[in-house]
């Protein structure tokens, strides 16, 4: 638009100077006369020979149709043919001369416009195709003609706009194609060289990969050039004619290709590429077979079937499993495999990978096949379960576990036995931590040791199969069985544990704070014991039952409960004595057993003190403020406590006898 508007002003300027008188005119050309072009930087030559009478010249180097001293250049007096100026930048450009002719004054001459032209680069595509055949592409038109040097001696003119130029070439070596953009007129311009090496052939395609990855899509994985186009043509083995996607250019690496809306889980295909180039060379890779894989869970495996590859060049076979290998086979005709290594509720994947080819190696890979795995094994009972009673307040049971797998929860049944008469008291049934191999059981009343505690345990595995309860278990129950004067029957019930080791039985004495001072070993397996004479220094007895088990890879001590036996607390006051000092019973005082305390107070018939003492060993002695009593009877009032913090209280006569 700038340049029409400068086209514009020059035309009307040439109309107003066109009156002028001729001899009074300026007058120069350039170079020559009419349209002046040439490439940035461009060089103009001016002669103004042709003018009368000079006296002084300017020139506007840039008129646009407005003189413009500021543009304007002086030159020497008088008229020159080799007057220079350059331009540097691109665009159109007017020249205006002004000067004095003959005394007349100032003229302005004006001659054609200068058009600088660009030099850009010239743009174009180069292409390799078979047969060492080049084709080139001249993508711009900036120039009215181009100039190709083919590198090889051979150089070849064409006008802008040219179809592809194709060029054979002898060897397929590196070669150096120039292309030069032409100005006409001007004859300028810019040149730009590209390499290229042609090719004798299209290489070999390498399918590296043909995966089935849903029910519908298959992605192919094969190797590039950047010099040819790739198509991926397919079909199923029942169609004779292939369907084919849209081709992709080659960049020099592998690219995937995606097929989609198939039916892999019914049909198997045909995959093959391809490549081609511009000038209508192809070549096609070998077709390449999908395969199916189907995986079957059974019991404590998983049973996987594959179809025999239909292809050529096979290889091997390779199992995956969840995208790891585990499996290969060499022969052709192996579809199947059976995986022993699963674990009950785990998901496992499936795929086939089949190697083919000869000195290209591809992978036709399945679609994965899933199951969960499972078992109906049944776990095998616990191991070493041994029972035992904790400082007289629960119930401990021990086991060991020789399953690998994990416990999701143990069964425990608990039977409460009435010992006396052999009935079943209670069942109850309840569950353990399944981190925890023991029971912990307070809930029990171990005291007189009346009633046995016994257990079964199972347990449920994480492949949800219940082991075999355990045989019945059972810590030792102490009791007394009956007291006969100074003697103490014992008995316990029976040891009982899973598996039964060899035991023997050590009845043990407790003070009160259930340390053990007397131990007495059990001849054979004997239930029962005869405590003769038993202590009356204690009060309370206690007996427990240490059965040592002998598992035969170690010894396993197992306790009973705590029998505590009380004795009953006894006083007894004689009913007269005799204060004659002949040593026989000569004060009145108390006899008994297990006596912590005692608050004695003697009294007359009138209810007179006549003697009181906190000393159990302290008696009455007949007197009362030094003055023998009088024979009569008299009155005791007596408060005392036993070692178990019993209190007694008792009132009661007796005779004093002189």
């Amino acid at each position: 638009m700038k340049s029409q508007i400068k086209l514009k002003n020059l035309l009307l300027f040439l109309i107003l100077i066109s009156g002028i008188d001729a001899y009074a005119q300026p007058c120069f050309v350039v170079g020559g006369s009419g349209l002046r072009r040439g490439c940035a930087p461009f060089t103009i030559a001016l002669d103004t020979t042709c003018s009368d009478g000079v006296t002084s010249i300017l020139f506007d180097y840039n008129y646009d149709g407005s003189y413009d001293p500021n543009n304007t250049s002086s030159l020497p007096s008088g008229l020159s043919s080799s007057i220079t100026h350059t331009y540097t930048e691109p665009g159109i450009y007017g020249i205006a001369m002004v000067g004095n002719f003959n005394g007349s004054g100032a003229g302005i001459g004006f001659t054609n416009w200068i058009e600088v032209l660009p030099t850009p680069p010239p743009v174009f595509n180069i292409q390799t195709c078979a047969n060492r055949e080049v084709q080139l592409t001249i993508v711009d038109n900036a120039y009215e003609r181009y100039e190709v040097n083919w590198g090889n001696g051979i150089t070849q003119n064409v006008a802008a706009g040219s179809i592809p130029l194709t060029h054979f070439y002898a060897a397929s070596t590196n070669y150096a194609i120039t292309v030069t953009g032409i100005y006409d007129p001007g004859a300028c311009g810019a040149s730009l060289v590209q390499q290229v090496t042609p090719l004798s052939g299209i290489p070999p395609i390498e399918i590296q990969e043909v995966k089935v990855i849903s029910k519908r899509d298959i992605d192919v994985t094969f190797q590039t050039d950047n010099n040819f186009l790739y198509q991926t043509e397919y079909r199923t083995t029942l169609e004779t004619n292939y369907s084919a996607l849209s081709s992709s250019q080659g960049n020099g690496s592998a690219i995937t290709q995606s097929i989609s809306d198939l039916n892999t889980e019914n049909q198997d295909y045909i995959i093959r590429v391809r490549a081609f180039d511009v000038c209508g060379n192809e070549i096609l890779s070998d077709s390449i077979y999908t395969i199916r894989t189907e995986a079957e869970a059974q019991d404590g495996q998983n049973f996987i079937t594959w179809e025999q590859y239909a292809g050529t060049k096979f290889q091997q076979y390779t199992l995956l499993r969840n995208e790891s290998p585990i499996a290969t086979f060499d022969n052709l005709s192996s579809v199947s495999y059976t995986d022993l290594n699963v674990f009950c509720k785990e998901v496992y994947c499936y795929r086939i990978v089949v190697e083919t080819g000869t000195t290209i190696l591809t992978n036709s890979i399945s679609d994965s096949s899933c199951v969960i795995a499972f078992t109906t094994n049944i776990p095998a009972s616990l191991t070493n379960v041994q029972p035992t009673i904790e400082d007289n307040k629960q119930v401990i049971i021990t086991w060991e576990n020789a399953d690998t797998i994990a416990v999701t929860s143990y069964n425990i049944i608990r039977t409460a036995l009435d010992i006396e008469s052999g009935l079943t008291e209670k069942i109850d049934t309840f569950s353990v931590r399944d981190d925890v191999p023991q029971l912990l059981d307070a809930n029990v009343s171990l005291g007189d040791g009346e009633t046995q505690y016994c257990y079964t345990i199972s347990y449920t595995n994480f492949c949800d199969n219940t082991a075999p309860s355990t045989k019945i278990i059972c810590p030792v129950f102490i009791r007394v069985f009956e007291k006969q004067q100074d003697n103490l029957l014992l008995t316990w019930s029976t040891y009982e544990s899973d598996p039964n080791g060899s035991f023997a039985y050590i009845l043990e004495k407790l003070d009160e704070n259930l340390q053990v001072y007397e131990q007495i070993p059990i001849a054979g397996l004997s239930q029962s014991y005869v405590d003769e004479n038993i202590s009356q220094d204690r009060q309370v007895l206690r007996y427990r039952i240490r059965t040592i088990v002998d598992l035969g890879t170690g010894i396993f001590e197992s306790l009973s409960n705590v029998l505590t036996f009380e004795q009953p607390f006894e006083l007894f006051f004689p009913n007269a004595f005799t204060p004659n000092d002949d040593g026989l019973n000569d004060s009145f005082f108390p006899k008994g057993l297990f006596i912590k305390s005692i608050n004695l107070v003697v009294y007359n018939r009138e209810g007179q003190v006549l003697f009181s003492t906190n000393n159990i060993d302290e008696g009455w002695d007949g007197n009362h403020n030094g003055t023998p009593a009088p024979m009569d009877t008299y009155i005791y009032a007596v408060e005392s406590e036993d070692f178990n913090g019993n209190s007694f209280a008792r009132t009661g006569t007796f005779t004093l006898i002189r």
